[in-house]
């Protein structure tokens, strides 16, 4: 493998040019940085990016950390990061989890290494208080409420948008409410929200046959419906994380020939505005562009971005 080492003995340049060349051109003659590129271009020599930065110091590369793309939570927030981030000159770097503690570390040793020079959770697995340690490394945002913890957010309101969705619901008449997540209260903020909401507006637990877990797409929402028609046709309303997964409970209603239940989406999504049903808007694209802007900065800063219900019948 060719080495910094090899471009300087065989182009006659000291080591200490041929790292200009790679590290501060604008102080490098024009016609020595020439020979020393042209003899790079013919040993096909590439610097070694993450010591160039650890040289440097800094890194124009925003990792942004996400258990998958499955879901349009996630695919809407890294819309607005990614268009964010176009006109500044920084690179992204989309980090795949599927919620693995040990993944999670291995970018905050990455982070360390000053491989990025931000980092955005848009979810995660592990502690938070984990998260907070690392931002010694550099600069790190999460998309949830940290409360007052020293760690950067951007983070929507969803615990009053969803009371007033349930209100709604129960206004409306219905009473066997059925929930579509991703993950249980345990591991989710937002299921712990809309659980806390489902019983200040119910007065009751939710029970747990009608909380659909692992639910991430329209395939998935009809699966869980299908399900959820052989088993509790008692259910009146659907609550489901997503508008497509929304589409998705609906066709399989219909394709079974039974009684449509009310139904609720989230994102407001173009599912949701055909087929005419309510949904909650979290403005996931807005909350990409202020985490992206929030993880450029340095300074702890936390930003809010209010949802809003939208009642269709």
């Amino acid at each position: 493998m060719t080495t910094i080492h090899d471009v300087a003995r065989i182009s006659g340049f000291s080591l200490g040019t041929v790292s200009n060349v790679i590290n501060h051109p604008e102080n490098v003659a024009r016609k020595t940085r020439a020979k020393i590129e042209a003899v790079m271009v013919e040993l096909d020599y590439s610097p070694n990016v993450m010591a160039r930065n650890l040289s440097l110091g800094t890194t124009r590369n925003i990792g942004v950390v996400l258990p998958n793309n499955r879901h349009p939570y996630f695919s809407y927030i890294v819309d607005g990061i990614m268009e964010a981030a176009f006109p500044t000159g920084y690179r992204v770097s989309l980090l795949p989890t599927n919620y693995d503690e040990d993944i999670e570390r291995r970018y905050l040793r990455e982070l360390q290494q000053k491989a990025y020079a931000g980092m955005i959770f848009t979810s995660r697995q592990l502690p938070l208080d984990e998260l907070v340690r690392a931002t010694r490394f550099g600069q790190i945002v999460s998309c949830e409420n940290v409360g007052t913890r020293a760690i950067s957010s951007a983070y929507s309101d969803r615990l009053p948008t969803y009371e007033q969705a349930l209100r709604w619901i129960k206004e409306s008449g219905y009473t066997q409410v059925a929930l579509m997540v991703q993950r249980g209260g345990e591991d989710s903020e937002t299921t712990r929200d809309l659980l806390q909401a489902y019983r200040n507006v119910f007065g009751r637990e939710l029970a747990d046959s009608r909380l659909r877990l692992g639910i991430a797409n329209r395939r998935d929402g009809y699966d869980a419906a299908c399900f959820l028609a052989a088993t509790d046709p008692a259910v009146d309303f659907v609550l489901a994380n997503g508008d497509d997964i929304a589409a998705g409970v609906y066709m399989a209603y219909k394709d079974n020939g039974q009684k449509i239940p009310g139904i609720m989406g989230t994102e407001n999504q173009l599912s949701s505005q055909l087929l005419h049903f309510p949904t909650i808007n979290h403005h996931l694209e807005t909350l990409g562009h202020i985490a992206f802007s929030l993880a450029i900065r340095e300074g702890v800063r936390h930003q809010l971005v209010k949802s809003d219900f939208i009642a269709r019948n």
